[in-house]
């Protein structure tokens, strides 16, 4: 239950909603497109230096949110972080823009609050519009009635929530790192210092390639508690893959053209908009008939395939024909060249292996992480358990995430039992 000085309240009360600022057209700044903002990801990955001409407009500490379909729905939401003192930055005409009242709500509180099922529930339940251009309508947020905690508490829960983010984006930089270590070695030794004589043979003659299948959607007892991992094309990240959104049955497995594929293949997208995107699968899974997998062998590692796959990412898409659905073949991709075995290979495969070991150890801690604060969230905002519940743990930050972990919820039977 929330404390009795949690108090009923708007959005439009607490916080400013599309900020007036000032930024002369013409003026050079930085600008947050919206495939800047990734799903259900507080940090923003970049931003372009584009003379303004239009668009929402914002300060460090302000949170966007999508407010167009399917970018709501697919959690676009993000707290600006990279501008420097009193610059304004600018993005597109579909962002919400929040920014805190200092004396009624806590900046990083509200970003929280934006991508809380409180918020996002009724955002959604607001879109009107035309299919596939819907639209927040923004008096239906801001007039929204919510409980709101005092301004020490929407700290302290915005401080347990933003360490768990901070653990999360270090494991994220720190596998871009070990990712970024692994190919520069790959390009030294493969692309910068190629020999000329080296051998080259076709994909085709070395390794083995299949695809998968789609078991019947007709039959819902082939995706109902499914135990093998099935990969969809949107699913290929370009890294490593630890799990999917859907799963099929023994049953499926056996009466579809799905295959069990195994760990550390290579997966490679022959259709559509997502035509040459990869990843790398650390256990068996099995994928859709839209996906090529390349089967590693003692000859060819998954470590080199990866970064082989990588290298030829704009060649394979350039590969790809078709005028409704761009798309390759098999037949094209085992006619890809690559030199023949060698030494090289093995010796690369030995200096970065472990690399990829960290990086997937590092992605399980990332989802424990993930699904601790998705936990989480929804109940210290509604006051359903509450900060000083929490292991003292979870407020330090820093490294040690693995660790701060093991045992963050309350003892025994409280507010907290039943967040996992």
């Amino acid at each position: 239950m929330t404390s009795t000085d949690w108090q009923e309240t708007t959005l439009a009360d607490i916080a400013y909603i599309n900020p007036i600022e000032k930024l002369p057209q013409g003026t050079v700044a930085k600008k947050i497109a919206m495939d800047l903002l990734s799903p259900f990801t507080k940090k923003i990955t970049g931003f372009a230096l584009e003379k303004y001409k239009g668009g929402m407009k914002f300060r460090n500490g302000d949170t966007l949110i999508a407010r167009i379909t399917p970018c709501l729905e697919n959690g676009k939401t993000a707290y600006v972080d990279l501008l420097e003192e009193d610059e304004v930055g600018f993005g597109s005409t579909e962002f919400i823009v929040l920014r805190e009242k200092p004396e009624k709500s806590c900046k990083q509180f509200l970003y929280y609050f934006a991508i809380s099922p409180d918020f996002r529930d009724v955002a959604m339940l607001s879109m009107t519009g035309s299919s596939g251009r819907q639209r927040v309508q923004s008096k239906v947020v801001e007039e929204h009635l919510f409980l709101l905690p005092p301004l020490p508490e929407q700290r302290a829960i915005a401080d347990v929530l933003s360490s768990l983010d901070a653990k999360i984006d270090l494991l994220h930089r720190q596998n871009q790192t070990l990712e970024a270590l692994a190919e520069t070695l790959f390009r030294q030794w493969f692309i910068e210092e190629a020999n000329p004589d080296w051998e080259m043979v076709k994909l085709g003659e070395v390794i083995e390639t299949t695809s998968g299948g789609t078991p019947s959607r007709n039959k819902p007892e082939f995706y109902e508690n499914g135990t093998y991992p099935w990969v969809k094309s949107k699913e290929l990240n370009g890294s490593l893959l630890l799990d999917t959104d859907e799963k099929i049955t023994e049953d499926a497995l056996k009466k579809s053209s799905a295959k069990l594929l195994p760990k550390h293949s290579i997966l490679l997208a022959m259709y559509g908009a997502t035509v040459a995107e990869y990843t790398l699968i650390m256990k068996p899974m099995t994928c859709n008939q839209a996906i090529c997998a390349l089967l590693p062998n003692e000859s060819y590692p998954y470590t080199f395939i990866f970064f082989y796959i990588k290298s030829l990412k704009d060649e394979i898409k350039g590969m790809a024909v078709g005028s409704a659905q761009q798309n390759i073949s098999q037949v094209l991709i085992k006619q890809l060249d690559i030199i023949s075995p060698s030494n090289r290979i093995l010796q690369f495969h030995q200096q970065v292996e472990s690399y990829f070991t960290k990086m997937k150890e590092n992605q399980q801690q990332i989802q424990t992480l993930e699904r601790l604060r998705d936990a989480l969230l929804p109940k210290l905002m509604a006051g359903s358990v509450r900060v000083g519940d929490l292991s003292p743990t979870l407020s330090l930050k820093g490294e040690g995430a693995e660790e701060e972990t093991k045992n963050p919820l309350p003892s025994g039977r409280g507010q907290g039992e039943g967040i996992l």
